[in-house]
């Protein structure tokens, strides 16, 4: 049939080079391969190093990225041939790390990438206030179409970066809708036990955030008293605080005497003793009795002076009479 196309032939047709067709004349000569490659002659796990060599990066890679940075891999390694990417695009997913902000960033990222992006085995969630809840029904969703489990179902190591500014603050409890939405998270089942351990840890921690929280708004909706603060003392004893003084007494009352019984310059009237009046011995002060002794002292009449003999000289002994 005219329309058929050419037969190729089963063995390749080579010319000959007409200053080489004397067979004496012609000496050896070499025919490459194009279809040959050095790279696919290596054995598999030498291929394997290779790829992680010039595909992955020690830095995570921010998407969607508003800051350009210099991974330093070679991506077009995956466009030389069909094998080489079959076999390096999963090592290029799993040997790297993954940095989202926001749960549509992560779900969306696995649409637009390749299907090789199901291989992800590390990611980062830098997680902000504001985003807080959906972050939270995020990590506990089993929905097949946006969930951590079903985005990344390798999931093995994961970090999560969040920054609790206003923790504590009634805002805060609007944005967590109460510690009920941090309660009954379910859909960590299929995940590896460390990743659970990890999501469990920042859920427990923000419970007792917002339960404390939620504390201190009833008891101000009650209209309960903040607790008086107090002192410590040196043995770790709390001390009360001293009472407030009482309020100053109008300058008028003040001029006319108008004090209250028991409020005259803040000394109470003396209560007259029950047995009558007592005659009690005084009870100086050491001070007084110190005083009282020196003056004593000072009333007792000098010692009489010493007396000299005229006849005996100095340091001799007096005569015998």
């Amino acid at each position: 049939m005219i329309d058929a196309p050419p037969q190729s032939p089963s063995r390749p047709v080579r010319l000959r080079n007409p200053s080489t067709s004397n067979p004496s004349t012609a000496g050896p000569t070499t025919t490459s391969d194009p279809t040959f490659n050095l790279l696919l002659s290596l054995p598999r796990e030498l291929r394997d190093r290779i790829y992680t060599f010039a595909l992955t990066s020690p830095s995570p890679f921010w998407w969607p990225n508003p800051i350009k940075h210099n991974h330093d891999i070679a991506p077009n390694l995956l466009r030389t041939s069909k094998q080489i990417y079959e076999e390096a695009v999963s090592i290029m997913y799993s040997g790297n790390k993954f940095l989202f902000t926001h749960p549509s960033d992560c779900n969306i990222f696995r649409v637009v990438a390749s299907p090789a992006s199901q291989n992800i085995t590390s990611v980062y969630f830098r997680i902000r206030e504001k985003d807080l809840r959906l972050w939270t029904s995020y990590l506990g969703s089993k929905s097949q179409d946006r969930s951590l489990r079903a985005d990344l179902p390798r999931l093995k190591s994961l970090w999560i970066f969040l920054r609790c500014g206003s923790m504590g603050t009634p805002a805060m409890l609007g944005q967590l809708g109460g510690a009920q939405a941090l309660q009954g998270v379910a859909g960590l089942g299929n995940l590896p036990p460390g990743i659970q351990m990890q999501v469990h840890a920042v859920q427990n921690a923000l419970g007792q955030q917002v339960q404390a929280l939620q504390q201190q708004v009833q008891g101000l909706t009650q209209g309960i008293p903040p607790p008086t603060p107090q002192l410590v003392g040196m043995d770790a004893n709390q001390v009360p605080p001293p009472p407030p003084p009482p309020p100053a007494m109008p300058f008028a009352q003040f001029a006319q005497g108008g004090f209250a019984p028991g409020q005259g310059h803040g000394h109470q009237i003396p209560v007259p003793h029950q047995h009558g009046t007592q005659n009690n011995p005084p009870n100086p002060s050491p001070i007084a009795q110190h005083l009282a002794h020196t003056q004593h002292a000072n009333n007792l009449p000098p010692p009489p002076p010493l007396h000299h003999h005229p006849l005996a000289a100095p340091g001799q002994p007096l005569p015998k009479s």
